[in-house]
């Protein structure tokens, strides 16, 4: 397993595919970030519902939420387009069979992939959060005074955050393996990417339909809504605003062991009955 290891970091790290697209989400989570402070500062920023777009407030402190509601769900494109890079590649290639005809079992091929691709989420997440806390903290400081405690409540949901797009990344992981073919799985990652972002639009006009005026149904406000929330990327931005801390961090967590559970435990299952061909 280490050789595999071994040979798709060293195919990570010079992935154009990788830097172009974490490039692409710094921009405009960067970008976003200064929509949100010049409208801080043309509008009193208590009259906005920041809420709305998952966020309590702008500093460093808000950083997760920030990154979050820009990029926690489209950022499944890039996660696709990775995917098909260091796991669909190498079945149109035979590079599969390679690894298990050296002695490698299907159960260690799929653990490899799985890690080095969390490990692209990782460094992915981690530079656009990094760079868009240096602007928060240039443009609007730490976002209140500062506190140690404060300083580790951060910590723990940039944490948090990080192994819910890590699960995000363990639903492309278990698409790929099934699908094995690039074309197929940018699509699909697209249409999630896509499709969640409308209905996580649809759901916050639903939430604030007495503003709007709107005759909400409530049914399908709280269908959509549990389709949303069950999806880790919507996670990041629920854990990331204070408030109802117990009650949204244990059903983060939820989400994330079963989606982990879910695509983890049925990748690997899958994987080891599959045809190479």
């Amino acid at each position: 397993m280490l050789n595999i290891l071994r040979a798709d970091l060293n195919r990570l790290m010079r992935s154009k595919a990788l830097w172009i697209g974490t490039a692409i989400f710094t921009v405009l989570s960067l970008l976003i970030y200064m929509l949100f402070h010049i409208m801080a500062g043309e509008f009193d920023f208590d009259m906005i519902d920041f809420s709305a777009f998952g966020l309590a407030g702008l500093g460093i402190k808000n950083t997760v939420a920030v990154v979050g509601s820009n990029i926690s769900v489209l950022i499944s494109i890039l996660f696709g387009v990775l995917c098909t890079s260091l796991i669909c590649s190498d079945f149109s290639q035979n590079t599969i069979q390679s690894y298990m005809i050296s002695g490698n079992s299907r159960a260690k091929i799929f653990i490899a992939k799985s890690l080095v691709l969390y490990i692209a989420a990782i460094i992915c997440v981690t530079a656009i959060t990094v760079a868009t806390a240096i602007l928060a903290g240039a443009l609007d400081g730490w976002g209140g005074a500062f506190t140690t405690a404060g300083f580790f409540e951060f910590l723990g949901r940039f944490l948090l955050s990080l192994g819910l797009y890590c699960a995000i990344m363990s639903i492309f992981i278990f698409i790929a393996f099934g699908i094995k073919r690039s074309g197929p799985v940018i699509g699909i990652s697209i249409a999630i990417g896509y499709g969640f972002n409308i209905i996580v639009g649809v759901v916050m006009m639903m939430g604030m339909g007495d503003y709007f005026g709107m005759n909400v149904n409530e049914s399908l406000y709280n269908v959509l809504d549990g389709i949303t929330r069950a999806f880790a990327g919507v996670q990041i931005n629920n854990t990331a605003v204070p408030g109802g801390e117990v009650i949204r961090i244990a059903e983060a967590l939820t989400v994330m062991a079963l989606t982990f559970t879910a695509f983890v435990g049925g990748g690997l299952a899958m994987f080891s009955k599959k045809d190479m061909k």
